[in-house]
């Protein structure tokens, strides 16, 4: 597993999903009836380190949105292969979406 991160790297990883499926940061009032990773910040903890790296220590979350179950289970492993996460599952009855609820702690890059 990677050390440390840039977000663009994190973002393109996400992208790179093997069911092509859309990333978003932040809320998102219509889901259009799509699938979804979600990928938000929680808490930020800079660090400055002697070998000049300026860098910050990120609580983030990655949502897992999807119509079906089997593709949820397909993109949580994906996003495990990576990170290593906490997950919590949820099955939103209202929006018909089986719910993956990824935490982890990651460096982010700054420069």
């Amino acid at each position: 597993m990677k050390r440390r991160w840039t977000q663009k790297e994190i973002w393109d990883y996400l992208n790179q999903n093997p069911l092509k499926v859309t990333v978003h940061i932040g809320d998102l009032d219509d889901m259009k009836n799509l699938d979804y990773i979600f990928f938000d910040y929680l808490t930020d903890e800079p660090i400055s380190a002697d070998d000049g790296y300026s860098d910050s220590l990120y609580e983030v979350q990655f949502t897992v949105c999807t119509k079906d179950f089997e593709n949820r289970k397909t993109l949580v492993k994906y996003i495990k292969d990576m990170f290593l996460c906490t997950v919590s599952y949820d099955h939103s009855e209202e929006h018909e979406y089986y719910v993956a609820f990824m935490r982890t702690n990651v460096f982010i890059n700054e420069q």
